[in-house]
């Protein structure tokens, strides 16, 4: 289902990137040696990262950057939009949310508005 919706919401917000699945490549690793793995085999010179996954990513941040690839920490920052009237805003929704309460057309508009360089 997540996979789904994520696909849905790429394409309605017209976004190329493409997706694969960590379940494409053969390793037994976990948590950062996992992605430091899945970088090496896409020949990846980057990887965006939460700040969510901070302290097991400094664990292999090293070994990172001795293959070339950098870590770049997500700062994301939730645009507002109306949700339901006389509520509070409520952060960090699914962008399903806001596809419901604004519509593709307007979401798609936030959307790109608020994607910073």
């Amino acid at each position: 289902f997540i996979l789904e919706t994520m696909i849905f919401a790429m394409k309605y917000l017209d976004i190329k990137t493409e997706v694969r699945r960590a379940s494409e490549f053969v390793t037994n690793e976990k948590k950062g040696k996992l992605i430091l793995e899945l970088c090496k085999s896409v020949n990846a010179n980057v990887y965006l990262s939460g700040k969510g996954a901070m302290s097991y990513m400094q664990e292999v941040a090293d070994d990172c950057w001795k293959e070339g690839i950098n870590i770049l920490w997500q700062e994301f920052s939730h645009p507002e939009y109306e949700q339901l009237s006389g509520f509070n805003f409520v952060s960090g929704l699914a962008c399903l949310d806001m596809f419901f309460f604004q519509g593709l057309e307007n979401s798609r508009k936030i959307f790109w508005e608020n994607i910073r360089n």
